[in-house]
């Protein structure tokens, strides 16, 4: 039974890895995911131990340039080739296969972790910040979202009793010096208390990102741990927002 489900997994991964990239990132997880999701519950196995790997399979887009808009901006730059992509992309795609199963797997103990870094410090920032874009202008919004390093230095200081260095201080408030000379926020911008409220909900979320990114870099790969938060963010919006 264990073999059965790690072949079909990795039959759907490999599925997943090509249909990625002839669509959109978002929308195949909205369509196949559902349809993966009845094939774990009907194995009677975790739906999660079959969704995560072939949600995350969907970031893997490596190939064409309507896979995702970085290939698109490479495509469009006229140096490179669709067979050029299509060659390094085939590649990178059984790369991704052979290898991604191992650089994937969590442990029991870090998976809420994982999960809370997807819906909060991917599915709420960047929500959170256009949702702000809304009420305010650009410049302010990023003034209050970057806020979290504020944040971030206070929990360090009250919360875990570290001792803070005064440079970081003058860091902190050099850099915020600045983005409020380059926003030029005293020229009249009006601030919507909505807006206020949601770019602050959005800076405490970027704080939460920075702090379990931390934390769970300890112990797997950068590549692995944005993989598992942009796989958790669409699985949940699949859900929230089918």
């Amino acid at each position: 039974e264990g073999l059965s489900i790690f072949i079909i997994s990795t039959l759907l991964i490999f599925v997943m890895l090509f249909m990625t990239e002839l669509m959109s990132n978002v929308a195949l997880v909205n369509i196949f995911v559902p349809v993966v999701a009845g094939i774990a519950i009907g194995l009677q196995v975790p739906v999660l131990q079959i969704v995560i790997p072939v949600t995350l399979a969907a970031s893997c887009a490596f190939m064409l340039p309507m896979a995702t808009p970085p290939n698109a901006i490479v495509f469009a730059s006229g140096y490179v080739k669709v067979k050029q992509m299509v060659r390094a992309g085939f590649i990178l795609n059984i790369i991704a296969l052979i290898k991604g199963k191992d650089q994937l797997r969590a442990r029991r103990d870090e998976l809420k972790d994982l999960i809370l870094f997807g819906i909060i410090g991917v599915s709420a920032v960047t929500s959170f910040y256009f949702f702000a874009l809304k009420y305010l202008y650009v410049s302010v919004a990023l003034i209050i979202e970057f806020t979290a390093s504020i944040w971030i230095v206070l929990y360090l200081r009250f919360v875990k009793k570290k001792q803070i260095s005064p440079l970081m201080w003058w860091g902190i408030l050099c850099a915020f010096s600045g983005l409020t000379l380059l926003s030029q926020i005293w020229t009249g911008t009006s601030l919507h208390p909505l807006g206020v409220a949601v770019a602050f909900a959005d800076a405490f979320a970027l704080a939460i990102y920075f702090l379990f990114a931390d934390r769970l870099s300890q112990t797997r790969s950068s590549l692995s741990l944005m993989s598992w938060g942009i796989g958790v963010a669409a699985i949940f919006w699949a859900l929230v927002l089918p």
